[in-house]
């Protein structure tokens, strides 16, 4: 038993320092994330809309995610504003809400389930309940949508959209 004990360790510590002499080394700890400040979010779904087609799993999703990130990721039930159904001055309402309630060390996430337009030409567009199938000035402009992300001061920011049919965005921002 003493002569498998010795040939293991010697085993283990021939490795050890042939692989030191390589050049290998235990690295160092990666550095600790910001924890200094609040975690805030906008949840955004809306499923009944007056002219466009209405959705099914918008709100429902939405809803599921502030759920979700209370009960696991540790964001306060008052740091987390869910809007449904939404027209287009209630949605800016909510881009204001963070912008007077967000600090600078501060993490952001806006999310938003709905329908929406993207043009390659142009650029994209969310579409609240209220807004016109026929034009686009009810609409609100991804431009827009940046702008007041941008006037909100956190030091990371994550938006994430869903138009429906089936398109995805994903846009970080950090200061």
């Amino acid at each position: 038993m003493k002569l498998w004990t010795f040939i293991l360790l010697s085993f283990v510590f021939a490795f050890t320092s042939s692989a030191q002499s390589r050049g290998i080394q235990k690295t160092p700890e990666a550095p600790k994330a910001n924890t200094s400040g609040r975690q805030l979010a906008l949840v955004i779904g809306n499923n009944a809309y007056q002219e466009w087609p209405s959705l099914q799993t918008a709100v429902k999703d939405a809803e599921a995610l502030a759920k979700l990130l209370v009960s696991k990721y540790g964001f306060y039930s008052r740091d987390v504003r869910l809007l449904k159904n939404t027209t287009r001055v209630q949605l800016l309402e909510g881009f204001d809400w963070l912008q007077s309630n967000a600090g600078p060390e501060d993490r952001v996430l806006i999310y938003y389930a709905g329908h929406g337009e993207y043009d390659d030409q142009e650029d994209g567009w969310w579409v609240p309940v209220d807004a016109s199938v026929q034009n686009r000035y009810d609409h609100i402009a991804n431009s827009v949508i940046l702008n007041k992300l941008r006037s909100v001061q956190a030091h990371h920011k994550l938006l994430m959209w869903l138009y429906f049919p089936g398109q995805f965005m994903l846009w970080i921002l950090s200061n």
